[in-house]
Formats: C-alpha cells, structure tokens, sequence
C-alpha cells in the first residue's frame, strides 16, 4: 500500500503533499492511482477531497495519460468547473473529449464566462452546439455572445458578470441594491458606475462604499480615470495595458462605448502564460503547440 495513508489524508499539511517545486509529490499521484487501479473510488476521493482546485488539476497533468480518465471517473463528483479553469489546456481538452455535452455544460455553468468560453471554443463545432443546447438560455446566449468575437480578442477574455450601477444613486441604493439581488455576482471588488447610455464614467472600490455616509452620492465616491478595453483589441495589448497602468480590472466596451464586460488581473496572468510559452516554442523552433504539452504520448 502507498506510503499516503488515506484516512489521514484531511489531516496532512499542505506540505506534506508537495515536493520542493510547490507540485504534488509523486508519492502522492501513485497513491491515487493505485486505488483507481484496486476499485477503490471511494479512497481516491478521500485522498483528492481536500486538495486546493490548483492541485486537482496538478494531479491530472502529472498522471499518466492513460489514467487520467480513470481518475476522472473515480473523482467525479470533485471535478468541477474550477479544477478545469485550472488545467493546461492539452489535459483539459482530453477530459472534455471523455465527457458526455450535459456534463461539460453544467461545469461551464459553473464558471465565469471567460473560463466557459475557453473550454467550448477549443471543441468542435458539432460538439458545441450539443453542449450549448444543453445550457439554461441565459448562460447559452452569454457563451454564444463571446464566440461571436474573434479569436484572442477582449470579447473572448472577459468576464459578464459585474456590478454597474447608476451614476445618481447614493452610497445607500448600492448597499440595498447589492444586498437584495441574490442573483449578483459575489465575487468582486469594484463596482463600475455608468450614465443613462450605459458608457462607464468611473469605478468605485466596494471598501470605498462601506466606508462612506449613506446619503453621499456614489458619483462623488468614485474614481473618474480609469482605462477601457475595447470589445475587439487583441488579448496581448490587453495584457500590456494591464501592465502599464498595474491595472487590478478593466471595463470593457462595445464600438458605442458602453459596458459590455470587465477583464481581470487573474485573466492576465493567463494569457502572459500563454504567450511566454508560445514565445519560447518559437525561439526553439518547436513551431505551434504547448509549452506543457508531453513530446511522447
């Protein structure tokens, strides 16, 4: 049996599973192998059950290609849509692949549209419309929204789900009005003020909100600078205006200048990724392909 012991395993520090490269030991990963292998479900999840999503997605990319399947099979019910946002790309689309259109589009439900987008559009196309058929109307038409835009553009990256709200309420109608809408996104630390056309016109820092008089108008509470992303400007200038102006998020806006969608930090740092491995491919002249992507299958 694996030196991991598996009812010990919600007691373990965080540095018992991981090796000097901050990734999960290899102790670890044959663990769980070793009872998807003896029909053990029930242990593999006792062992995965605790692990940060980061990890879970760790665990498939350091797993042989052959068991990752069976791994997903096993654990199932722990792979949701954060584990896969979390994964390369080559792993991700590899599970996806093994994944019935219901199950892909419940975890997509699950997450932000960007990260949704990002699974759908690398499937082919009869593979996404089955998925999209199988979504809520309202999440179906965000995702086909976002594959409308081109390939790498702002459209694509950023995320639908934000707090706007008009420029004449008070500090008071935003605290209400963010207290009653269970539907708002609770995941969030800016809030964008618009006018009557929708344009954005300014942001304010939800620590700002807390601490301000009810009465105050939210429009002398905010913050007037800000930088907006066009709807269709390619993802690397995107990230370079994240870099130049040390951006925390950024509104994102149609050719008519209103607010459409807002791109993150989080979002960046992704795509740096990205492109920092495709410029090393390039200067090994590896050509087109994945940086994390195994030479041999």
């Amino acid at each position: 049996m694996s030196e991991i012991d598996i009812e010990a395993a919600d007691a373990l520090p965080a540095a018992a599973l991981h090796d000097e490269d901050d990734r999960l030991k290899s102790s670890f990963v044959d663990a769980v192998i070793e009872c998807v292998e003896q029909g053990d479900a029930e242990g593999a999840r006792a062992l995965v059950r605790p692990l940060h999503p980061a990890d879970i997605a760790d665990l498939f990319e350091l797993a042989p290609q052959d068991m990752r399947q069976p791994i997903a099979a096993a654990i199932a019910e722990l792979l949701d849509g954060d584990v896969l946002s979390e994964m390369n790309e080559w792993v991700r689309d590899e599970l996806i692949d093994a994944l019935a259109p219901h199950e892909v589009a419940e975890i997509a439900t699950q997450l932000d549209t960007d990260d949704a987008v990002a699974i759908i559009e690398e499937m082919e196309e009869e593979d996404q419309r089955a998925v999209l058929r199988a979504m809520e109307p309202d999440d179906r038409a965000a995702i086909e929204e976002a594959l409308s835009f081109p390939e790498e553009s702002a459209g694509r990256l950023m995320q639908r789900d934000l707090i706007a709200v008009p420029e004449h309420w008070t500090v008071g109608d935003v605290l209400d009005y963010l207290r009653r809408n269970e539907d708002l996104t609770t995941d969030f630390w800016e809030i964008f003020v618009v006018d009557h056309k929708h344009h954005p016109i300014g942001t304010c820092k939800l620590s700002w909100v807390m601490r301000t008089p009810r009465k105050v108008s939210i429009s002398d509470v905010m913050a007037r600078e800000q930088t907006l992303i066009p709807v269709d400007m390619d993802q690397e200038e995107v990230a370079l205006r994240f870099q130049k102006y040390a951006l925390i998020s950024a509104a994102v806006v149609d050719p008519a200048g209103r607010l459409v969608g807002m791109i993150t930090v989080d979002d960046i740092v992704h795509i740096i990724q990205e492109e920092a491995g495709e410029d090393i491919l390039k200067l090994s002249g590896a050509g087109d392909g994945d940086i994390n992507e195994p030479i041999l299958e």
